[in-house]
């Protein structure tokens, strides 16, 4: 079972793969630790196919079932 970290990072991860900025500061030191992430300043959700919308959203009914979001 992945724990609430985990999971925020599993769901963020979709989103930073595309360059999102991160204003959470636990996740942006996460994410710049990676080679891969690249910041943009320009991200738009839009650059999300299908299926890492439904990844994310399956991935945020999780955390909410658990109760680990407000």
């Amino acid at each position: 079972n992945c724990d609430a970290w985990e999971l925020l990072v599993s769901r963020n991860q979709i989103y930073a793969r595309h360059g999102r900025v991160f204003t959470h500061k636990a996740l942006r030191d996460y994410f710049l630790s990676w080679p891969w992430y690249k910041p943009d300043p320009k991200y738009r959700e839009s650059r999300l196919s299908a299926v890492e919308k439904a990844n994310a959203s399956l991935i945020y009914s999780l955390e909410k079932k658990r109760g680990y979001l407000k």
